[in-house]
Order: structure tokens, then C-alpha cells, then sequence
């Protein structure tokens, strides 16, 4: 019969730790004693854990038993082996205090860690149930997102964010006021900070708002996976119970705010210098008003009366499946006026223009493409000196066409050129017969408007919204030449006597025989440039007649 493992186990220890772990006569157990005690309890299903006096030792000793007897086999706890190492191990740690030490914090930490992942499971709750967020993207579908845009020009404005340490900046002047001075043009200049990538608190209307500014092109930004091609996004976020609503307000603040900002100015944009296929804004320019272009009135209100008959007409376009889009072509001599009348327009439709340079060097018809479709409601296209893109030596002396005629045309009025918003698209050029007719041929050309030289009324309107002074413009009228002057020239020579209207009187003469001048270098430096471009074009067909030949006899 095998022996008791109870009394096996306390001939091992001996009677000292038997009362060590137990504790005898009532006398206290140590936290070794109270961890065997409390561990036993839990295995064999008991939620008492903690007793004293006599009770305890013997309960000790009972769930001891319990343990022994139930989940080691007879043969072990009767062999001479495992009783000297079991005993071996009693002695050295049953009393060792820093073992005991670490047990409990193993245990400590074990129940912080179950308590933890239950608090993170309610915070997570509460969070999601009370925690209302928005994401705004800078692009939506390739289009620049006006929402985001009015967002980040509001939150540079707004001086109430509580924990901004990172920002960005730009400068804000009037581009236009070129005729300043050095000192004064600086003294214009006011530095513009946004909040820049990373997160930022606001306090608004009595809720703290987060907003989350993440910029995947930006190495600073801790939200930033860095990933090529990602676009900018707003996440606002407010701990409230009615945070939709106040989300709302925000965001509808800020629109108006931008827009009410942008009342009186025209936005310019251009193509971005980075390798994105997007658009930078250039500047701001105060609205033009159509009493500063000086143009047949005939004309002018023929235009005025297209541009809106388009406008108010969304629906016939897209009842009848065409091309929501509205192409200008204006032409004639430089400086007569062609993008005072661009300006004029955008101010009048409240829209902002998009510039591009077709013969640059950085365009190719992929991007072309992906630029015209980002293009947003309210802007409109100018595509500036069209004819010089591709003029025949440019396109030889160059060894890589970037944008392509046929290019261009699927830009313009191909299958993914179909806008669902309405598109006007300006185009200009100093020589309408350079144009080869498939771009100028009606439907993607649904007027021409050619600018001649000034004629005697237009110098008057000019010279009497100058001066204030309708003797003085009618004189002036009668002695600069008609059909000889541009308006560039005319506005030139006027703005020379501004403080002293009466001299303007005195040097028309000298003026003209000035103009003459510039016309005769500037043909002459126009003239050395195409001559130039054609002895490249010739030297490159050389070399190309030269290799054929040689690969011939080969």
C-alpha cells in the first residue's frame, strides 16, 4: 500500500516547514504559505481565499493533499528522486521574501493586464458611442476638394488653435502692384502660418475640436505612411453628443468665411512644379470690372450674352448628351487687350483661371489630361500663345515633343475630356494662321474674337477714365494715331503724365517714333530666333540623313 503523500511530503520537510507553510498553534503563515493556499483554492474550485488560525494550516495542508494526490501520479511522489528535489526546492524558496516578491507581481500584473484590456474595451465603447469624426480629402476624384481648401485657408486665419507647434507658411502680397517700389513691395509681404501635418486642438464654441492634418509626402508627419501618390487629408474629431451638428457648423463657417474672403479678388492657378499632375495658385488679382477692357461694345455684349446663355443652360447640355464645355479663341497683335478680357470674364462669372504653356518642357499629354480633369466648377481654362506649342522648327530643334497636337485635342473634346461641370476654355494666339484647322473648327472653337489696334473711341474711353477729363481725352483721342497703337501702348504713354495730364499733349510725336523703335528690335529679335531654330532643325535632319546614309551601306 502506498504511502500517505501527505505524510510523504511532511517527512520530507520535515516539521519546521510544515509550520512554515501552515503555520502552527494559530501562529501566522507567510505570503509563500497564503500563495499555495490561494492558488489551491482556485484550482479546486473554492472562493474562499483567505482564512486564519488553526483553519487556515489545515486547509492548507488539505488542498496540498488535494493537489498531490490528484495531479501527480503515486509513483512519482513515492520515488526517492522527486522527493529530494521537491523537498530541495521547499527549503531553498518557500522562504526566500524575494521570490515571494516576484510572485506577486507576476500575479499583479497579470490581473492589471485583464483589468486593462477591459478598460480599453470600455473606453472604446464610450469613445465611439460619444466621438463624432469627419474626413475631408484634398482630392475627390481627382479634383482638387474645395471644402478642404476653404478649411486650411480658415485655420490660418484662426488664432484659437491651442497646441499648433508645427506650421506651415507662405507669403501673402498683391502681385499686382509691379509698379511699386523695392521697399514698398516688401513692406506688402504678410507671412500667412497654417497649422502644418500632425495633430492640432481647437476650441470651438465651447467644444474641444481635434483636428488631424496628415500629409503623406511629409516626413514630420507622425500620421504619414510616406506612400508616393497619397493625397492630403483633414479628420476632425469632437467628444459631444450633438458632434455632427457641430462639426457642421465648423465646416460651414469656414466656407463662408473663404468665399467671403475671395469676394473682389480672381484666383490665378498654374501647373505645379513637383512631379504630382496638379495645380499651385499663383496669386490673387483684384477683380477686373469690363469697363477696363477696351473693346467694341459690340462685341464685348455679344460675349457677355454667350457666356451666360451657356451658364443658365446646364440642363439642355445634358439632355441632349453633349460636351458641357465652351471654347473662346482670341487673336490679334500682343499687348491689345486678349487677357484683360480672360481677367474681365472670370471676375464677371466669379471663377478662377488656370493657366497652362503648352510648349512647357515639363507638360506631356498625360499630365495635360489629368490637369484639364481636375479643373473644379468654377474655373476656367487659358491655354496662352497656343500657335508657339507647335510650331514646326520649335517642334525640330526640340529632341522630345512633350505634348502632342492629338494630344491636345483628346484633352479638349475626347472621351474623358466630358466635364459634368460647365468648362470654359480661353485660348490666345498673335497668329490665327499658325493654327491648324482641327483646333480652331467649330465645337471645340465656339467663338473668335480678334483684337486690332486701338481705334480713336477706345483711346478717348481710356484717356477720359484716366484723367477725369473729357477736353483733355478728346484732344488726346485726335492726336494719337488710329489703327497704330495698341492698348498696352496707349495705356503706357498715358500712364507716363499721370500726375501731369496736360504734358501728356506735348510728345506724341516722340512717343511714336519710341514704339517704332521697340517694334523694329523686337521683329528683329523674333526674326534671329526662327532663324535660329531653323539651322537647328536643319543640322538635326543633316545628322538624320547622314546616319541613314551610313546605315545603308552597311
Amino acid at each position: 500500500m502506498s504511502a500517505n503523500p501527505i505524510d510523504t511530503l511532511s517527512t520530507m520537510f520535515g516539521g519546521d516547514v510544515m509550520n512554515n507553510i501552515g503555520g502552527s498553534g494559530g501562529g501566522s503563515h507567510d505570503f509563500m504559505g497564503s500563495f499555495l493556499f490561494s492558488a489551491s483554492s482556485v484550482l479546486s474550485g473554492n472562493d474562499t481565499l483567505f482564512w486564519s488560525g488553526n483553519r487556515t494550516d489545515q486547509y492548507i495542508k488539505n488542498q496540498v493533499q488535494y493537489m498531490i494526490v490528484n495531479y501527480l501520479p503515486s509513483f512519482l511522489v513515492n520515488s526517492t528522486i522527486f522527493q529530494f528535489f521537491l523537498s530541495s526546492f521547499f527549503l531553498f524558496f518557500l522562504g526566500n521574501q524575494i521570490f515571494s516578491a516576484g510572485i506577486a507581481l507576476l500575479i499583479a500584473s497579470s490581473i492589471w493586464k485583464v483589468i486593462e484590456d477591459k478598460l480599453y474595451v470600455i473606453y472604446y465603447f464610450f469613445r465611439d458611442f460619444f466621438v463624432c469624426s469627419l474626413e475631408i480629402k484634398e482630392k475627390e476624384n481627382y479634383r482638387y476638394n474645395t471644402i478642404y481648401l476653404c478649411l486650411i485657408s480658415w485655420m490660418s486665419e484662426n488664432p484659437n488653435f491651442e497646441s499648433a507647434k508645427h506650421f506651415t507658411v507662405h507669403a501673402k502680397c498683391d502681385l499686382s502692384d509691379s509698379y511699386r517700389n523695392k521697399e514698398q513691395h516688401e513692406s506688402d509681404v504678410q507671412l500667412v502660418l497654417a497649422p502644418g501635418p500632425g495633430s492640432h486642438t481647437l476650441n470651438y464654441k465651447g467644444y474641444r475640436v481635434t483636428i488631424q492634418r496628415q500629409d503623406p509626402t511629409n516626413d514630420n508627419d507622425p500620421d504619414s505612411n510616406n506612400k508616393k501618390g497619397d493625397i492630403q487629408k483633414l479628420v476632425l474629431s469632437v467628444n459631444a453628443w450633438n458632434g455632427k451638428k457641430v462639426l457642421h457648423d465648423l465646416v460651414e463657417e469656414a466656407v463662408k468665411a473663404y468665399f467671403q474672403s475671395a469676394k473682389g479678388v480672381t484666383s490665378i492657378y498654374t501647373m505645379s512644379d513637383n512631379y504630382y499632375s496638379d495645380w499651385q495658385k499663383l496669386c490673387d488679382r483684384p477683380n477686373r470690372s469690363f469697363d477696363t477692357v477696351y473693346i467694341d461694345e459690340k462685341v464685348k455684349n455679344n460675349l457677355l450674352k454667350d457666356l451666360d446663355r451657356f451658364m443658365n443652360n446646364e440642363h439642355f447640355y445634358r439632355e441632349n448628351g453633349l460636351n458641357f464645355q465652351r471654347g473662346y479663341l482670341l487673336y490679334g497683335h500682343p499687348g491689345t487687350g486678349k487677357t484683360s478680357l480672360i481677367l474681365a470674364v472670370a471676375a464677371y462669372l466669379q471663377c478662377s483661371v488656370f493657366t497652362l504653356s503648352l510648349s512647357d518642357k515639363s507638360l506631356d499629354d498625360t499630365k495635360l489630361m489629368a490637369l484639364i480633369t481636375q479643373i473644379p466648377r468654377r474655373g476656367i481654362i487659358l491655354l496662352e500663345d497656343i500657335d508657339a506649342a507647335f510650331n514646326e522648327n520649335r517642334k525640330a530643334s526640340e529632341d522630345v515633343q512633350r505634348v502632342t497636337f492629338s494630344g491636345l485635342l483628346n484633352a479638349l473634346d475626347g472621351v474623358t475630356s466630358h466635364s459634368q461641370f460647365p468648362r470654359i476654355i480661353f485660348m490666345t494666339t498673335n497668329h490665327i494662321n499658325r493654327l491648324e484647322p482641327a483646333l480652331i473648327r467649330p465645337g471645340r472653337i465656339d467663338m473668335k474674337i480678334e483684337f486690332e489696334y486701338s481705334t480713336s473711341g477706345q483711346i478717348y474711353q481710356m484717356a477720359n477714365r484716366f484723367f477725369k477729363n473729357e477736353t483733355l481725352a478728346s484732344k488726346i483721342s485726335k492726336l494719337l494715331p488710329e489703327q497704330k497703337l495698341t492698348t498696352a501702348e496707349v495705356q503706357t504713354y498715358l500712364m507716363r503724365f499721370i500726375y501731369e495730364p496736360e504734358d501728356c499733349l506735348l510728345h506724341v510725336e516722340e512717343y511714336l517714333e519710341e514704339v517704332e523703335d521697340l517694334r523694329k528690335k523686337l521683329a528683329k529679335k523674333e526674326e534671329d530666333e526662327n532663324k535660329k531654330e531653323e539651322e537647328v532643325s536643319q543640322d538635326k535632319n543633316n545628322s538624320k540623313d547622314e546616319a541613314l546614309v551610313i546605315s545603308e551601306k552597311e
